[in-house]
């Protein structure tokens, strides 16, 4: 039984896949590539202007080699540079050097190109951590940045360059595609403009290319990035940001200003009024640029004006064929929301996917009220399983099923698709619906339908399950830590930070407020309460949520 499940299992994630990935995952699984040797380092090209830092990143090592990132330590004298019990993606960051944008790298740049040093000499070419693709990719771009910045770069340096680049070529991420694929295109792009020479062109010839299909493919007609996370949007857009300026160091026609213009409206629908991002997919705090320093990167190179920053009462992706499009985004009076009527990302994608369908996040005020349980880890285990599940989002669970069949740490199988989406404004009222097909494989296909009422001051939010059957359902609401919930006498209301009431009325389903966990950025996790909601019998579950003090203004 347990062989036929996991056949199941394999069988509905690889079916998805695009032929030239499971092509290159059994080509790279055979397939060692050599570093290549640099016998002559290349010219560097003329160029126009310096480097100019619009994102001031933090620096994550000192002066004694000690490294934090994503809320841990790390010794570099005393564990090396790929200690093999520390997290994937620590080590990740270790190889990225993104302190070389931080002020103390144009302060101390001796130090740092004494650390790049350490770098060359402690990890032999095409070995370890620091030699995976992404890392080279994010390394490189690091490494041209800090030199077009005005550091000088030893011979050292350059001789490494040239073979991080060779050896890049040779094993580009076709296998994954998204935001990977494009972090080695922007690399070679990098690389073809700060050198000068045929090998240069021809990795400029390469990177440009690879954008040429994928952006097109990647950056939906909304502007929303194709997997579907916030906070990889984020990163994207900065990638498109970063070869505007440094077309413009080297005196070459702009590109994908579109793109931007599109990625940035996307972005501002998709962050709350306190300025963060929403937690839909693999999200996390201060992991990428906030909208208002990416607005202020792309006003300072002069590729797009500043944009207004008010939401308008109703956003919506609409573009139903591929990817993420479908986040709705409404703001009415002093509440605003964000709804996942959307797919989990392309089915070839779904690596960074949750099982969120129906999910939503809310804001009264500035005041953050409900919240997706977020993410602090990208390591295999039952954090990040739960972290991923439909039991961590603010929606609804059949039997502790996941809507869509997360699994392992980037991987889905069966996949959620919203169908029936319908959007009304009504006078003073704005109502959405929309169901999902998750939920059909199991005996008797049980369908998940949910409706959102946003009003001046209430929310109404409407579950129902065709052909429950005696299943178990329940719908979970998370909120914000700052929220303090108070259950007494079967009255439930919360207090935010802002002085703003909020009394909760169930008016189908039996509900029980239970502790739980907020995860905003990678390594930390904050206490919180969740709201559980039983569905009746019919499969059916209503709540209100109105503004005002349960004896006072929109009470019920």
């Amino acid at each position: 039984m347990k062989i036929l499940r996991l056949v199941d299992l394999y069988w509905h994630t690889l079916r998805d896949l695009k032929f030239r990935q499971i092509y290159m995952r059994l080509f790279y699984a055979i397939y060692t590539p050599k570093v290549p040797e640099a016998r002559k380092i290349p010219n560097l090209r003329e160029r126009n202007s310096q480097w100019v830092f619009f994102r001031q990143r933090k620096p994550e090592f000192n002066s004694s080699q000690m490294f934090k990132a994503l809320g841990q330590s790390y010794n570099l004298r005393t564990q090396g540079w790929d200690d093999p019990f520390e997290p994937k993606l620590l080590r990740y960051h270790l190889h990225y050097f993104n302190d070389l944008q931080s002020p103390e790298a144009q302060l101390y740049g001796l130090r740092y190109a004494t650390l790049i040093q350490n770098w060359i000499v402690e990890n032999p070419p095409g070995e370890g951590t620091g030699w995976e693709p992404y890392p080279i990719s994010i390394r490189i771009v690091n490494w041209i940045k800090w030199g077009l910045s005005g550091q000088k770069m030893s011979d050292l340096m350059l001789v490494s360059l040239v073979r991080q680049c060779l050896y890049l070529e040779r094993q580009l991420e076709y296998h994954l595609m998204g935001n990977h694929l494009l972090a080695n295109a922007k690399a070679l792009v990098f690389a073809g403009l700060y050198f000068d020479g045929d090998m240069a062109r021809r990795w400029l010839a390469k990177g440009l290319a690879i954008y040429k299909k994928q952006v097109p493919e990647q950056i939906l007609p909304s502007g929303g990035h194709v997997e579907g996370s916030p906070m990889y949007h984020s990163l994207i857009l900065e990638d498109l940001l970063d070869l505007a300026q440094i077309f413009q160091i080297y005196k070459l026609p702009g590109q994908y200003q579109d793109a931007i213009v599109l990625m940035l409206d996307w972005y501002k629908k998709m962050r709350h009024p306190d300025g963060g991002i929403s937690f839909f997919n693999d999200s996390a705090l201060n992991m990428a640029a906030s909208y208002e320093e990416l607005l202020n990167y792309g006003t300072q190179i002069k590729i797009i004006s500043p944009v207004c920053n008010e939401h308008k009462n109703i956003d919506i992706g609409a573009d139903k064929g591929r990817g993420c499009d479908g986040y709705i985004s409404l703001n009415k009076g002093n509440i605003f929301a964000i709804l996942d009527c959307a797919p989990i990302g392309p089915d070839y994608l779904p690596g960074h996917a949750h099982a969120d369908t129906l999910s939503f996040e809310c804001s009264i005020g500035e005041d953050r009220f409900l919240v997706n349980s977020g993410i602090s880890t990208y390591e295999k285990g039952p954090l990040r399983d739960w972290q991923r599940s439909t039991a961590a989002h603010n929606t609804v669970c059949i039997d502790e099923e996941n809507s869509s069949q997360i699994w392992s740490v980037f991987r889905v199988a069966r996949k959620a698709y919203p169908v029936d989406v319908t959007c009304v404004e009504n006078g003073d009222e704005i109502t959405v619906e929309a169901s999902h097909t998750g939920y059909r494989w199991l005996r008797g296909s049980p369908k998940h339908s949910r409706s959102w009422s946003i009003s001046d001051r209430r929310i109404t939010v409407s579950d129902k399950i065709q052909n429950l059957k005696g299943r178990k359902a329940r719908a979970y609401f998370y909120f914000h830590p700052d929220v303090i919930v108070k259950d007494a006498h079967n009255a439930l209301s919360c207090s935010l930070k802002n002085g703003e009431r909020i009394h909760i009325k169930i008016a189908k389903g039996t509900g029980q407020v239970e502790g739980a966990k907020w995860y905003p950025e990678f390594g930390v996790g904050m206490d919180n309460r969740c709201l559980v909601v039983t569905m009746d019998n019919q499969g059916e579950m209503e709540i209100h949520f109105t503004l005002g003090n349960a004896m006072g203004k929109g009470a019920e």
